[in-house]
């Protein structure tokens, strides 16, 4: 089981790296990992979408397969979202689906004996 994080930062669309946006991504084994943003992205809406971030302790951040699960606006208007992403991926950046490739993959069982 994977064990739960919590990064800060500053969030954007590979497209689109001008439009920041400050939020907090939250991952726990129950809940998935779940992108909580003051602001938004408008044109998001269907998954398999990349939000790329960066941390504040300065990790570069993919967040891959994403769609949004909430957006509000209150009064007076603080626009606030929330997206789910299917896939994590902790120091790098990839600008397409396509990117995402690997050379090597290491698995570590921790209840083996």
């Amino acid at each position: 089981m994977m064990d739960k994080f919590e990064y800060e930062g500053i969030w954007w669309l590979p497209d689109e790296p001008e439009k920041q946006v400050s939020g907090t991504l939250r991952f726990t084994p129950n809940e998935g990992a779940i992108l909580d943003l003051i602001g938004s992205f408008k044109d998001i809406k269907e998954i398999n979408k990349i939000i790329l971030g960066i941390s504040s302790n300065g990790k570069n951040i993919t967040l891959h397969k994403c769609f949004e699960t909430k957006s509000n606006v209150s009064v007076p208007g603080l626009l606030t979202s929330s997206f789910y992403a299917n896939e994590v991926f902790v120091g790098a950046h990839f600008q397409k689906s396509e990117d995402i490739k690997f050379r090597e993959l290491s698995i570590r069982y921790s209840l083996f004996g």
